[in-house]
């Protein structure tokens, strides 16, 4: 992701206002101009937001530009593993006990 000057970039969302953001990850790398906020998840988390199992690429940005949502910063390579695909599936159990329909993510072996 990429922003001008002044601009609000995260890896999954720019601005967060008023959301609800669960069992998501973003792994790019995240760039901006002067005085931008830039984060790995959220570049400016503003006003009255539930952020919860949220992961980002820690080797590009800190999780939030501007704000408190909780994040989790993870190396790439981790995210890569089979342990990152049951942590998600993990949270969806327990996201489901809340209520909320989420899928399981599967994977498959790659020859690297």
């Amino acid at each position: 992701m990429r922003g001008d000057q002044y601009s609000n970039v995260g890896g999954l969302v720019g601005v967060a206002f008023y959301s609800e953001i669960k069992n998501s990850y973003a792994v790019g790398r995240v760039l901006g101009g002067s005085s931008s906020y830039l984060g790995g998840f959220i570049g400016c988390d503003w006003s009255s937001n539930t952020v919860s199992y949220a992961y980002y690429n820690s080797e590009n940005a800190v999780g939030v530009g501007d704000g408190s949502a909780e994040t989790t910063g993870m190396t790439l390579e981790a995210m890569k593993q089979q342990e990152f695909a049951d942590l998600l599936n993990s949270n969806v159990s327990a996201l489901n006990a809340e209520g909320l329909k989420l899928w399981v993510i599967e994977t498959q072996p790659q020859s690297l």
